[in-house]
């Protein structure tokens, strides 16, 4: 989301330079009937899994929480909260148990 716009945006230009500059954003919200006011993701810590016994290789499986606050448009005073746990597809790889 960029900052001050009410919308959720996805930047679909090319070059990182032009992020800020306004071309390449695309709505993935409809500003004329909602005003998002808060988007949040917390990736939550998670205990590794072994990849046999209880040391060496092993990986981490993750999750995001992401929270979204949006109000009405038209009555400011109709506000929601959406709050959501995925799991990420790419799990963390560790070599060592000690890196994870």
């Amino acid at each position: 989301m960029r900052t001050g716009t009410g919308v959720i945006q996805m930047y679909g230009g090319s070059g990182l330079g032009n992020c800020a500059g306004g071309a390449g954003w695309t709505d993935l919200t409809d500003g004329r009937n909602s005003n998002v006011t808060a988007l949040g993701f917390s990736l939550l810590p998670a205990a590794p899994a072994y990849a046999s016994g209880t040391s060496g290789p092993n990986m981490r499986v993750r999750y995001v929480t992401i929270q979204l606050t949006a109000q009405s448009r038209s009555d400011p005073t109709i506000s929601q909260t959406w709050r959501e746990t995925v799991k990420l597809e790419n799990d963390l790889f560790c070599p060592a148990a000690t890196l994870c």
